[in-house]
């Protein structure tokens, strides 16, 4: 097999993975966020009036469905890692700020 061979199916190996990561991507990504606007919408309909249970699993579907999108970008980032388009942007960021910012979201 020549060296041109192999950098052809590299090329095509890449490109499968990349599609489907973007395929994975697109699939799972749209259902996750329905299931959030639906927990969001039902906690507002309930105005308030709901059980402490309730309440506990509406916050459980909240936070697995964030868990998943979050994965899911992960996996978007590694996709784009893997076909060298990924550009790092640095900034400053305030680690105090971040934490007060976690901790809050960590309360919900």
């Amino acid at each position: 097999m020549s060296q041109i061979d192999n950098i052809i199916r590299t090329d095509a190996h890449k490109e499968f993975k990349s599609l489907l990561l973007k395929t994975v991507w697109q699939e799972i990504s749209e259902p996750t966020s329905n299931i959030l606007r639906l927990s969001h919408d039902i906690e507002e309909q309930l105005h308030g009036n709901v059980e402490y249970e309730d309440s506990k699993r509406i916050r459980l579907i909240r936070s697995a469905s964030n868990m998943l999108l979050c994965k899911m970008s992960d996996l978007s980032d590694y996709a784009a890692i893997y076909r060298e388009q990924f550009t790092l942007h640095p900034e400053q960021v305030s680690i105090r700020l971040l934490l007060d910012e976690l901790v809050e979201q960590a309360q919900l």
